[in-house]
Order: structure tokens, then sequence, then C-alpha cells
């Protein structure tokens, strides 16, 4: 397995802005409400990019209606660096 450099700057929509103009290389985050995500994985995916649940499963399209504020955990990297992540994240 390889070793990651972890860090948080506070805000998720700025570290999914990072990923989208590649100032950091991916983010991984379990805690996420949809209002979280949504302009983030815009942008990471107009790019290029690729936002997963933690399983490598797409978390769109969500339903609002039945949306009331549970986590949706993210994996959003580059292709290449997604899928190595999520490899590294299904052997734990």
């Amino acid at each position: 397995m390889d070793h990651y450099l972890y860090r948080n700057a506070g805000s998720l929509c700025l570290h999914l802005a990072w990923v989208a103009t590649g100032l950091t290389d991916a983010v991984y985050a379990r805690e996420c409400k949809l209002w979280d995500i949504a302009a983030g994985d815009l942008l990471i995916e107009t790019v290029g990019g690729v936002v997963t649940d933690h399983q490598g499963r797409s978390i769109w399209p969500v339903n609002v209606g039945d949306y009331h504020g549970e986590d949706l955990p993210i994996l959003a990297a580059s292709p290449a660096m997604h899928a190595r992540l999520l490899g590294d994240l299904c052997v734990r």
C-alpha cells in the first residue's frame, strides 16, 4: 500500500475545487452533505475527474425529496488516482 499525505483546510468545497484545478490530487471524505459536494462534483467532472462514493459507486442521482441530510461519503480525483485510491480504500 502506498503512503499518502493528508491535509484538511477545513472546507470540503475548497478541497473539491482544488482537485478540479489540479492543486490537490484527491479528496476522500466520509461525512459530507449533498450541499457540500454538488458544485464541487460538477467542477471535477467537467474537467474529466471522477467523483464516487467510497465504494466506487456513483452518488448521482440523489432524490432530493428523500434526502434528509444523511452523510454521503465521497472519493474525488483524476481517473488514474481515483482507481489507485479506491483500491487502497477497499483493502481496508
